[in-house]
């Protein structure tokens, strides 16, 4: 597919003249929503769909409160690498929880074999997110699922009935959740450390 793209500043759109000479948009800071739009009728390539990877990476780092993604491709990879990061986040907080709650009701000669190696998985898993997934830009976002956040963008402005909706979310809650978790759970394993050995 051809690529283009399309904001909204004060009621206009852009146009491929507003394009600088690298091919990028000239994207500004003020607008609170971004439309990543295709044509029907062009050709995919490689070249293109870098060159679309490069312009997504952009809008991210502008900090649009919604970005809706028309072409199905790059909104399904968007939809999995978002899915990747709630998937550390829940599961590091389940894993953590989870063993805090077995701790005291598994017998002494179980704890190695079930609370702890559940430990270490969310800890493991909040370790990935606090030190990869929380410095990727997609970790502000989430996908709208149910649809609520679209109606703020005119449908006059769509080309197609199913969009991926972005919204940027404040994710510093469910770092802390996890992050508190897992230092607990660190806490605990030190102290069994400490008593196995002094």
């Amino acid at each position: 597919f051809v690529l283009t793209y399309k904001y909204k500043v004060q009621g206009k759109k852009t146009t491929e003249e507003e394009m600088n000479n690298s091919g990028e948009l000239q994207l500004q800071k003020d607008q609170e929503w971004y439309i990543v739009r295709r044509e029907v009728g062009g050709t995919r390539s490689r070249d293109t769909k870098d060159k679309f990877e490069k312009e997504f990476e952009s809008v991210l780092e502008k900090n649009y409160s919604l970005i809706v993604i028309e072409p199905r491709t790059l909104g399904d990879d968007v939809i999995r690498w978002i899915k990747f990061g709630n998937f550390l986040h829940k599961s590091s907080v389940i894993a953590n929880l989870g063993t805090l709650i077995l701790l005291p009701l598994v017998p002494g000669h179980l704890t190695n074999y079930i609370p702890i190696p559940l430990g270490i998985f969310g800890i493991s898993c909040a370790f990935v997110y606090n030190f990869s997934w929380q410095y990727d830009p997609c970790c502000k976002y989430q996908v709208d699922w149910y649809g609520e956040e679209i109606t703020k963008v005119p449908s006059h402005e769509l080309s197609t009935r199913s969009p991926v909706v972005l919204v940027r979310r404040n994710d510093i809650y469910r770092k802390v959740l996890h992050t508190s978790l897992s230092l607990v759970i660190c806490s605990y394993f030190i102290w069994r450390i400490y008593k196995i050995y002094y």
